[in-house]
């Protein structure tokens, strides 16, 4: 009986220790399965260089960070001046390249918002485009039809456009335009994001991790 009882402690002691490192096993695998690199190559492929911030023009730049975001997302905006900050602290070392993925289901205006914004980048406004967007979110966002088109104009002259041409190309050539921002989408679909704003590096998603300070770690590796 004395043998028993000793034999059902040890299980007792053991058991959980083994469920614990099966627990752990399970939990790391799956975070190196669901954060496996995909091509950097792939992400920034639809990411022309008007829509490319920062980087050595002479010199690849150490580290490349996709951006996929939605012009209407209240949290896009928000990490907007981390961005910023990213660039002024790496300048040379950091590259951000914007990917449109307009969650259409719960902001009506997010896909108009980035045709709008592709409009801008062929004119090679499309960061400071993007800015007055992020900006001026609440503005715009409960707008329809001809005055949604009517305050995108008024922003794109703001930032040096020609108010009209910006009006006249967003009407006429939408087709063209909406197919950049699809073939964003459709990239952000075939990697499983599924939330605004989600982040790589070098191929790498950043997951339950500060922006600023996954690129640090990744600079220093």
């Amino acid at each position: 009986m004395a043998q028993m009882n000793k034999t059902i402690v040890a299980y007792a002691v053991i058991l959980p220790i083994l469920m614990l490192g099966l627990v752990f096993g399970i939990s790391y695998a799956f975070t190196a399965m669901t954060n496996k690199p995909v091509n950097a190559d792939n992400l920034t492929k639809n990411a022309r260089q008007t829509k490319v911030l920062g980087g050595n023009q002479a010199e690849e730049p150490v580290l490349t960070v996709v951006e996929f975001s939605d012009l209407q997302c209240p949290a896009c905006k928000a990490v907007q001046p981390l961005i910023k900050q990213v660039g002024e602290k790496y300048p040379g070392k950091v590259r951000i390249a914007f990917r449109h993925f307009p969650l259409i289901s719960i902001h009506k205006n997010a896909f108009r918002a980035a045709v709008a914004a592709e409009v801008a980048a062929s004119q090679n406004k499309f960061w400071e485009f993007h800015d007055v967007l992020f900006e001026k979110q609440q503005d715009w966002e409960a707008l329809s039809g001809d005055q949604l088109d009517v305050a995108f104009a008024e922003y794109a002259e703001s930032v040096g456009l020609n108010k009209d041409q910006f009006l006249q190309e967003l009407r006429n050539n939408t087709a063209i335009y909406a197919e950049k921002v699809q073939q964003d989408s459709r990239d952000a679909n075939a990697l499983g994001v599924d939330a605004t704003p989600t982040f790589y590096i070098d191929g790498y998603k950043v997951i339950n991790e500060n922006l600023l300070q996954a690129i640090e770690k990744k600079l220093k590796s």
